[in-house]
């Protein structure tokens, strides 16, 4: 896949060569395929801690070396996407839970710090 720039990326899609933080691979989809896939900066890399299933491990050893899977990301022809705020929203529906699907509203429960959990006193 080195070297694969313009509409050479489409020669990628179907291909499972997307290595994912999970430790699972994905496949290469056109630009509108789901599952959209994360390439982040390690700046972003706490925020989409908890997704690993959607974020590109672009310091995986084997599959595309992480120069091509920045480049794929880059080029917006495939399912992998370098990660930005615009991107919140497409994500949201993957991110929050299943159970949140389709209501308008959901309650919260505040969860008391573990310190008035256990009765012990802060002071």
């Amino acid at each position: 896949a080195k070297g694969l720039r313009g509409e050479g990326m489409a020669q990628l899609r179907g291909l499972r060569l997307v290595p994912l933080r999970s430790g699972g691979w994905a496949r290469f989809g056109d630009a509108s395929s789901p599952p959209l896939l994360l390439s982040a900066s390690a700046d972003d890399e706490g925020l989409l801690r908890p997704y690993p299933a959607l974020v590109v491990d672009v310091h995986a050893e084997d599959g595309l070396a992480s120069e091509e899977l920045r480049l794929a990301a880059a080029s917006g022809q495939t399912n992998v996407r370098p990660f930005s705020a615009a991107l919140l929203v497409p994500m949201l529906p993957l991110m929050l839970p299943s159970s949140w699907h389709g209501c308008e509203l959901v309650k919260l429960a505040a969860t008391p710090p573990p310190e008035a959990e256990a009765g012990g006193d802060a002071a």
